[in-house]
């Protein structure tokens, strides 16, 4: 069965992109984009709890891909992931090591974790969780 593809920012998955920014402004820039140099953005102090409850929202099995791993995964696991990337500034090879091993193969291990992480933002950007992290933002 063939997985589905998504189209990743080289930027969001670099090695030192997320530790520029401390959590949760981290996530927020990589849900939204960056903002214009010359615009002051800051985040409300409940914007990292509203992250957190946007997350407990998704279910794998709603975005219906055809990615086994991706459909196997709990809320728990797919929020544990990103909370290691954004929170705890892991690479994707420490999430791999530390989540336990998807296949034998390492660097399809590191796939998985950024496939895992890129629908995870995918979902956060839908609308419907989107509007209540919006919100948060201070422009």
């Amino acid at each position: 069965m063939e997985t589905t593809k998504e189209i990743l920012n080289p930027e969001i998955f670099s090695q030192t992109f997320q530790k520029d920014f401390p959590y949760p402004k981290n996530a927020y820039w990589d849900i939204f984009g960056s903002p214009p140099e010359n615009v002051e953005v800051n985040l409300l102090p409940c914007a990292e709890e509203a992250l957190e409850d946007a997350l407990k929202t998704i279910l794998p099995q709603e975005s219906q891909s055809e990615d086994l791993y991706w459909n196997a995964l709990s809320t728990q696991a797919v929020s544990e992931i990103f909370m290691l990337r954004y929170k705890e500034n892991m690479s994707l090879r420490e999430i791999a090591d530390h989540c336990g091993n998807f296949t034998d193969n390492i660097e399809k291990n590191e796939e998985n974790v950024q496939r895992i992480i890129a629908k995870t933002l995918r979902l956060l950007r839908h609308p419907i969780r989107s509007k209540n992290l919006k919100k948060k933002l201070d422009v």
